[in-house]
């Protein structure tokens, strides 16, 4: 009996000793969670900020995109007209060749026209020359 006394008895003390260091533990569990809450609460407010700070760099990089993109249009008009001009002096070289050597091909046609008429004069000349002399006679 005395046996069960003492049983009982460290019973209760164990059993108070461990509501004890159970209040003590939960206590301290409490205080982990609140640290754990705190933490998790800060990160979800950094990952808001996250969230919006990388929701205006993307709308500034669409918008970054969207100058670019317009720059490269124009760049490629630009070219475009370029290729167009350069298209256009090449034509116009072109021309400007085959007009010199159609000059050059009347001016030679005009020559010979010049000398013939040349020819031609000295001929009159001479015939007429002839005509007066044969009239002297």
């Amino acid at each position: 009996m005395l046996l069960i006394l003492v049983s009982e008895q460290h019973f209760i003390f164990l059993t108070k000793q461990l509501e004890a260091s159970s209040a003590t533990e939960r206590e301290a569990s409490n205080a982990k969670i609140a640290a754990l809450e705190e933490s998790v609460a800060a990160v979800r407010s950094e990952m808001e900020d996250l969230e919006a700070r990388a929701a205006t760099a993307s709308k500034g990089e669409l918008e970054a995109l969207s100058i670019c993109e317009e720059a490269v249009k124009e760049k490629d008009e630009a070219l475009k007209a370029k290729a167009q001009a350069i298209a256009d002096k090449d034509n116009a070289f072109a021309s400007l060749a085959s007009t010199t050597q159609e000059l050059m091909s009347k001016e030679a046609a005009f020559a010979k026209l010049k000398q013939e008429l040349s020819d031609a004069t000295a001929n009159c000349e001479e015939l007429l020359s002839l005509a007066e002399s044969l009239q002297g006679k």
